[in-house]
């Protein structure tokens, strides 16, 4: 990461309120079809050992400072409030997807990535609740298997 010019990321979270969510991990995306999922606060019963949070996020937390390396990402400033919770600010904003969606298509409602993704490419993705639930049968990211929530973690970063 500390040669790429741009990376794509997000992160996986326990919630969609910034105030109360906790990252969970983070995907980043150097090329295209090659994305790798960090887990580090995935609670569930044989769980791996996983990197710590804030180890991982004061390695993390130059690269996201630096101005030249442009991120690009779906709703970018839920990211960064996210992990400003955490200390970490986000600078080098490249490409939002949502933004240029709505930019492209401001009388759409539906901006999220599976929309685009189905506009865009014709493809149907995983959704967050397919794999979470939803309702009182949902259950948080964080107590999902990372063998399962990597490959969709990924998706998002790719």
């Amino acid at each position: 990461m500390h040669k790429a010019k741009s990376f794509a990321f997000d992160t996986e979270t326990t919630s969609l309120d910034v105030m109360q969510a906790e990252v969970v991990g983070i995907s980043f995306a150097l090329e295209i079809g090659e994305a790798i999922y960090i887990p580090f606060a995935h609670i569930y019963a044989d769980a791996p050992k996983q990197l710590e949070r804030d180890y991982v996020l004061h390695k993390l937390k130059p690269i996201f400072a630096d101005l030249t390396k442009l991120k690009l990402g779906q709703n970018i400033k839920y990211d960064m409030n996210v992990l400003a919770n955490y200390g970490v600010e986000i600078e080098g904003i490249g490409y939002d997807t949502m933004i240029e969606s709505y930019i492209l298509n401001s009388s759409s409602n539906q901006h999220d990535k599976g929309s685009l993704a189905l506009r865009y490419l014709g493809k149907t993705i995983t959704t967050y609740e397919d794999l979470v639930g939803k309702g009182a049968k949902q259950i948080p990211f964080n107590q999902l298997n990372i063998e399962v929530a990597a490959p969709y973690a990924a998706f998002d970063s790719d």
